[in-house]
């Protein structure tokens, strides 16, 4: 949800942000988030792998309303063990992508 927020809005989020580390995997820099959620908004989903807990893999997939703004999301978190990276992309992806559509539609 944050790759959808402007750049104004972003930036006061930011201010206020502790960062801290939860695993080796963890963004720890404002400027590595801003990169991150800049590839987040391009590509239209979000992978978060390791960042949070080793053993979780988590991949999502924002709700856009009419008026373009990012408002919810849905997601599927794994154990890493169970799913890669590319299995995610390949066959959950899909899913989440037409969930949100479908759901988008609704909330309108």
């Amino acid at each position: 949800m944050l790759g959808y927020l402007d750049d104004a809005e972003l930036s006061a989020r930011l201010r206020s942000t502790r960062f801290g580390q939860y695993t080796a995997k963890t963004i720890t820099t404002s400027t590595a988030l801003r990169a991150e959620l800049k590839k987040v908004h391009d590509q239209g989903y979000a992978i978060i792998d390791q960042e949070l807990e080793m053993g979780l893999r988590t991949i999502a997939v924002p709700i856009i309303n009419s008026a373009g703004h990012a408002i919810a999301a849905t997601s599927v978190g794994l154990n890493t063990a169970r799913a890669t990276i590319s299995d995610m992309k390949r066959l959950i992806l899909p899913v989440l992508k037409e969930a949100a559509e479908e759901l988008a539609l609704l909330v309108g």
